[in-house]
């Protein structure tokens, strides 16, 4: 048995490579929200980046929803 391998379904565990793109998205919104040095963050404001990453990870799948 490996030790180096764990056999989960949490996207964390894979390389970035393997992880979905909405995924990485929703992760880089999440991230940049929890940064206490962000102007955003300091005024309590809404980071419209990392809106803008939400919206396009819902818009990739419903896209995705359409193809299956």
């Amino acid at each position: 048995m490996n030790p180096h391998h764990t056999n989960t379904d949490n996207p964390v565990d894979f390389p970035v490579t393997q992880q979905s793109l909405v995924y990485r998205l929703r992760k880089r919104a999440e991230i940049r929200r929890q940064i206490p040095s962000r102007k955003s963050v300091v005024e309590g404001r809404p980071d419209r980046l990392a809106d803008l990453l939400d919206e396009a990870a819902d818009e990739l799948e419903r896209l995705q929803g359409v193809e299956l």
